[in-house]
C-alpha cells in the first residue's frame, strides 16, 4: 500500500535540504531505517505473533491495564498515567511497550537522524502535512475531534469517546497536554489512528487526498558511504545526535557508536 504514496529519491544532503524548502512548517516528519510501511508498534507486535488485528482493541485495553497496575513511579507520571489514557500510551511508547501511537517530529532533521541511524544508507523520511491531516480527520469524526486542539477539551473523556468507544478510520495528530522531556527535545508529535482493528495505513488512506504530493511525501534515501557521512556530520553540527535526543548515559553511549567514522579519520 505504501508504494502508492508520492515518493522522491534523495541522494545528497543538498537535495534533502532543497526538498525541505518546498515544505512549509505545517508538516510532520518520521524517519525509518528501512522502506517499511507505516505501522504502529502494536500492529507490528500483533503481526509477529500471528494475532489478527481485530483483537487489537481488547489487547490494548489489557496492555494499558497491566501498565497502570505495575507502574511503580509515585510522582506526577504515575498520577497522569492513571487518569489520562493518552499520557499513559505516550509513556508506554517511550519505554518500549507496544501502542497505537506512531512517533513523528516537527523537525525534518530529527526524522533524518532516525532514518540514517548509525550509518544506514537507505532509510526513509515520511512527510505528512499536519493541517491537511487534521482537517480530513475533522470531516470524518466531527467537532469533538476539532475541540481537542484546545487545552480544556483535550481530556481523557474526549479521548476515550473518540478512540475507544466508537472508533472510525482516520489518523490525527495528538499529544498529551503534559509533555515528556523526550517529546520536548525531539519536537515530537504522535499520529494516532482511530480504529486499531485495521492497519495504520488503512486509517491513513481513509483521509481524502492521501496520495497527493501536496499532502504526503515519502523521501527515500539512496546514499553512498560519503553522503551518509555528510548527513551525520551536518546533523551533528545541528546538535542532533543520540546524546541530545536521548538525555543520559544511554544516549551518550549511543552517540559514540554514531561517531565511529569520525574516530577512524582521527587515526589516519
Amino acid at each position: 500500500m505504501s508504494a502508492e504514496f508520492h515518493t522522491d529519491q534523495i541522494n545528497s544532503w543538498d537535495k534533502f535540504t532543497a526538498t525541505l524548502r518546498d515544505l512549509s512548517d505545517e508538516w510532520m516528519f518520521r524517519g525509518q531505517s528501512e522502506n517499511w510501511p507505516l505501522q504502529t508498534s502494536l500492529e507490528r507486535n500483533l503481526k509477529s505473533w500471528d494475532i489478527d488485528l481485530s483483537r487489537a482493541p481488547s489487547i490494548e485495553d489489557q496492555l494499558v491495564r497491566d501498565f497502570r497496575r505495575q507502574y511503580r513511579d509515585r510522582g506526577k507520571d504515575h498520577s497522569l498515567a492513571k487518569s489520562d489514557t493518552l499520557y499513559c500510551l505516550a509513556l508506554m511508547q517511550h519505554h518500549g511497550a507496544p501502542t497505537r501511537l506512531l512517533d513523528f517530529s516537527y523537525s525534518p532533521y530529527v526524522a533524518a537522524k532516525f532514518a540514517i541511524g548509525q550509518g544506514l544508507k537507505h532509510g526513509v523520511v515520511w512527510c505528512i502535512k499536519r493541517k491537511w491531516c487534521a482537517e480530513k480527520a475533522h470531516a470524518i469524526v466531527g467537532d469533538t475531534l476539532r475541540e481537542r486542539e484546545n487545552d480544556k477539551p483535550r481530556d481523557n473523556s474526549s479521548f476515550e469517546a473518540i478512540y475507544l468507544r466508537s472508533p472510525k478510520k482516520f489518523v490525527y495528530p495528538e499529544n498529551p497536554f503534559h509533555l515528556s522531556e523526550r517529546l520536548i527535545i525531539q519536537q515530537g508529535i504522535f499520529l494516532c489512528p482511530g480504529d486499531i482493528s485495521v492497519s495504520f495505513e488503512q486509517n491513513l488512506t481513509a483521509l481524502d487526498g492521501c496520495y497527493e504530493k501536496k499532502n504526503i511525501v515519502k523521501l527515500c534515501l539512496n546514499l553512498t558511504k560519503e553522503t551518509a557521512r555528510t548527513f551525520a556530520s551536518q546533523l551533528r553540527r545541528m546538535n542532533i545526535d543520540a546524546a541530545a535526543l536521548f538525555p543520559g548515559l544511554d544516549g551518550f553511549s549511543r552517540s559514540l557508536a554514531e561517531r565511529v567514522f569520525h574516530y577512524e579519520d582521527l587515526t589516519n
